[in-house]
């Protein structure tokens, strides 16, 4: 399997992993689940600062996958358009 661009990963695991989840049923290990997920699907060293930034693109994805999900929903047809384009 070919690793993912950050960017692109990031919005996909959080689907893949969290799809169906209500705000309150989203727990402190299930988001660290995720975001170890993006390290290993991407080139991103995980070291404490991109942990950091990591972390933080993970939980705003997920207040867009909650609180906007049409515009979730967007980003993942983008991201499968480009990939069938590349």
């Amino acid at each position: 399997m070919s690793k993912l661009n950050l960017f692109n990963a990031v919005p996909l695991i959080v689907d893949e992993q969290l799809r169906g989840y209500s705000q309150n049923e989203i727990r402190f290990n299930q988001v660290s689940r995720v975001v170890n997920h993006v390290f290993l699907r991407t080139n991103f060293t995980d070291d404490t600062k991109n942990r950091a930034t990591v972390q933080t693109m993970v939980r705003n994805a997920i207040d867009l996958m909650l609180n906007s999900n049409d515009k979730f929903i967007k980003i993942l047809e983008e991201i499968e358009e480009d990939r069938i384009n590349n």
